[in-house]
């Protein structure tokens, strides 16, 4: 079984929204997904990357996001 790992660059990801441009994606309860980041419960080293999309509700949507050190 072959898994593709991106580290770096612009890669797809599956979000559960809502996310706006910007914002910092972290892991989210379900499997495989990501989620924005309550700015209250950042800690140094949680972050997945920054969201290159917006998605106005909380659906869950394959979105391009930002990845590495930005």
């Amino acid at each position: 079984n072959v898994v593709a790992v991106g580290l770096t660059g612009r890669l797809p990801c599956q979000v559960q929204g809502p996310v706006t441009i910007g914002d910092v994606l972290v892991t989210s309860t379900i499997p495989g997904v990501a989620q924005r980041i309550d700015n209250s419960k950042f800690l140094p080293g949680c972050v997945l990357g920054k969201a290159l999309d917006s998605i106005n509700t909380n659906t869950i949507e394959t979105i391009e996001v930002v990845v590495g050190r930005f």
